[in-house]
């Protein structure tokens, strides 16, 4: 997250914000955005599971890494494209 300016350099501050890809996952990127916005700070968006976790549900069915890791991946542009529509910019969002 290169930046120039009075604040080039400066630790902004992170909010780090976990995705799922459900509804209540993009709500949690809205809160953390808007803090975001309001305190000049950063948001980190990520998407993880446990490949050593007993798989059920969804990823009965998807079950290869690279699969997963392609949905992953979905969901976390989709996150990012939520943040950056409310106008933080895509500099100070990482996925």
């Amino acid at each position: 997250m290169n930046e120039s300016g009075p604040r080039a350099g400066i630790d902004r501050g992170r909010i780090l914000v976990g995705v799922d890809g459900s509804e209540d996952g993009l709500r949690a990127v809205t809160y953390a955005s808007t803090e975001a916005l309001v305190t000049g700070g950063d948001v980190w968006i990520v998407h993880a599971i446990d490949d050593a976790a007993p798989i059920t549900g969804l990823w009965d069915i998807v079950s290869s890494p690279e699969v997963r890791r392609h949905a992953a991946d979905n969901i976390v542009a989709e996150a990012t494209a939520v943040a950056t529509g409310l106008g933080l910019p895509s500099g100070r969002v990482a996925g």
